[in-house]
């Protein structure tokens, strides 16, 4: 367990944490950035991440790398911070962040049920979903919205523990469309359910989807519904029972710092334009 502690450091000092056991080698070097600070101390934080490119994910050397990994590090070396890694599914992370094995998580939707275990920072990107289907079949599918769809039978693909918004949070928990939402415990299981006829279609981040279907070869395949979800923008969320109010306070700060550099600009524009 990562002992809680509480720094009175300057503004973009971090807490001194003590390292998760079964981290991973850190990843790349974070880019330049605006300068900042010297922190006071040295300290370790671990951030949990599911593979979700261009978010996150490991290269063939091993290494983690994504546009949510390049912020975390700025933000983590600004603040004279070792980072390191620890890979899971969502679910997972999320019932590890609650009790305090992994300190932070990206990409992450505010909720009053999440709040009562992590703290959120400000938004640091937005995000939407796109529905997918089987190429040709869009026209087919074609309706007024996603209600729409599901009062005609259609068997929607998520990802579990994921937030979509409140449109799908609100047929997802309705019980009559509540077995039509088949949950999977990743993403990339969504693709083969679909081309398994065992769903007729999957919510999906574009810019994922885009680089899922190119490296799978899949572009022929799947293809993207016109149906787009505008969710709400996504907060670093930082662990009560690891993290406290004061350092991720501290922590806030610092990813403000950072959001008002070029080099925040720069993450943003090399992996959303790579998508």
């Amino acid at each position: 367990m990562i002992s809680r502690i509480s720094m009175g450091s300057p503004l973009v000092a971090l807490l001194a944490l003590a390292a998760c056991g079964d981290g991973e080698a850190p990843g790349p070097a974070a880019p330049e950035r605006a300068p900042a600070a010297q922190p006071a101390a040295a300290c370790d934080l671990t951030m949990g991440w599911d593979p979700w490119e261009p978010y996150q994910y490991r290269d063939v050397g091993g290494e983690v790398h994504g546009l949510d990994v390049e912020i975390v590090s700025a933000i983590a070396d600004m603040s004279g911070c070792r980072l390191s890694f620890v890979s899971s599914d969502w679910a997972t992370l999320l019932d590890r962040l609650q009790h305090g094995d992994v300190d932070i998580l990206t990409g992450a939707t505010r909720n009053e049920q999440r709040e009562q275990f992590a703290y959120f920072t400000d938004p640091y990107r937005d995000e939407s979903f796109r529905l997918y289907v089987r190429a040709g079949e869009a026209d087919e599918h074609a309706s007024a919205g996603l209600e729409d769809l599901l009062d005609k039978g259609f068997r929607l693909g998520v990802t579990q523990e994921y937030l979509y918004g409140g449109e799908v949070a609100a047929l997802e928990q309705n019980p009559e469309y509540a077995e039509q939402f088949v949950p999977a415990t990743i993403g990339e299981v969504n693709y083969a359910r679909l081309l398994n006829e065992e769903i007729d279609g999957f919510l999906e981040d574009p810019y994922v989807a885009a680089t899922v279907l190119r490296k799978k070869g899949l572009t022929g395949d799947i293809e993207g519904h016109p149906f787009v979800i505008k969710a709400d923008p996504v907060s670093l969320m930082i662990s009560r029972e690891s993290v406290s109010e004061e350092a991720a306070e501290r922590i806030n700060a610092s990813l403000t710092e950072f959001k008002s550099s070029d080099a925040y600009r720069a993450i943003l524009d090399k992996y959303l334009d790579a998508g």
